[in-house]
């Protein structure tokens, strides 16, 4: 199955889109997380509209977004304002940035696979800069379906048994996986699904004071 020629612009698909990308209320998980951490500081990885920010932010945590595309960070940031919400945001690829602040709450939502052969190093710093008893909200695409088919020479797709053994060391809160119907459809509209794993951990006590 031929799905896509090339790359997903995701800038164009921002501002060209005549319904909005991302769901209006903030992610399960996101809710979620909220139940183990009170407050704090949040990091949302590759943020897009930043429903997930607002949702933090009225909760009152300290929200930053970021996302490649300047479109999003650019809307996100007016729509804050417009509510007086204390959300920052910043345009970057974050295959290319290394995050050095310390969080409570780290959520990202089918952006990781970006990371390709830095996947692992990357998820080995964001545990690094999260806060004891803090906790990590992801969706990450794995390795079966028509994303996987598409870019797996080039994205990084991996298996549930590797997800699980990233975080030995801290505390599955929850868990589940699904064949999920992705956003972007193939270039002549076809409907694309792939593996998608949600995982809610926490950042267990024997590293507390680390």
């Amino acid at each position: 199955m031929k799905i896509r020629k090339q790359d997903v612009d995701w800038e164009k698909e921002y501002k060209t889109a005549k319904d909005k990308l991302w769901e209006k209320k903030a992610h399960t998980y996101s809710r979620l997380a909220t139940r183990y951490v009170k407050n704090g500081k949040v990091l949302d990885v590759g943020s897009g509209e930043g429903y997930d920010c607002f949702y933090f932010a009225k909760n009152g945590y300290e929200v930053l977004g970021i996302d490649i595309s300047k479109t999003v960070i650019e809307n996100m940031l007016a729509r804050a304002k417009i509510f007086n919400l204390k959300i920052k945001g910043l345009v970057r690829d974050i295959s290319k940035s290394k995050i050095t602040s310390r969080y409570n709450i780290i959520v990202s939502y089918g952006v990781l696979q970006f990371l390709g052969s830095k996947f692992k190093e990357h998820i080995s710093g964001l545990k690094n800069i999260t806060l004891p008893g803090g906790v990590h909200s992801f969706y990450i695409f794995g390795n079966k379906g028509d994303f996987y088919k598409l870019a797996k020479h080039r994205f990084y797709f991996l298996s549930e048994k590797e997800l699980k053994k990233l975080y030995l060391d801290w505390k599955i809160l929850k868990f589940s996986k699904k064949n999920t119907r992705l956003l972007i459809q193939g270039d002549k509209g076809e409907v694309l699904y792939n593996l998608m794993f949600k995982i809610l951990v926490q950042k267990t006590r024997q590293l507390f004071g680390r």
